[in-house]
């Protein structure tokens, strides 16, 4: 069956999740007062903010086609 495939999409679920997760506090740093910034680390934090997130929506991406195949599998076998 589809047990395993579908344990990991869960845990590719999970993984978005945290990737989600890290990227907010990532965000909240970069934009506190508490800290100086220099223009390489704004730009090395931008970029590792951006990477997540894409990161993040190729992980949704990889889901949900796996998602359609279960179910285009499950229509053509009944």
């Amino acid at each position: 069956g589809f047990s395993n495939t579908i344990r990991e999409m869960k845990t590719s679920i999970i993984e978005q999740m945290l990737l989600i997760i890290g990227a907010v506090i990532l965000q909240i740093v970069m934009r506190s007062t508490q800290f100086t910034w220099t223009e390489i680390t704004q730009f090395v934090f931008s970029t590792l903010l951006v990477s997540i997130f894409s990161y993040a929506i190729y992980i949704l991406w990889d889901t949900a086609s796996g998602v359609f195949v279960i179910l285009d599998y499950e229509e053509q076998n009944g």
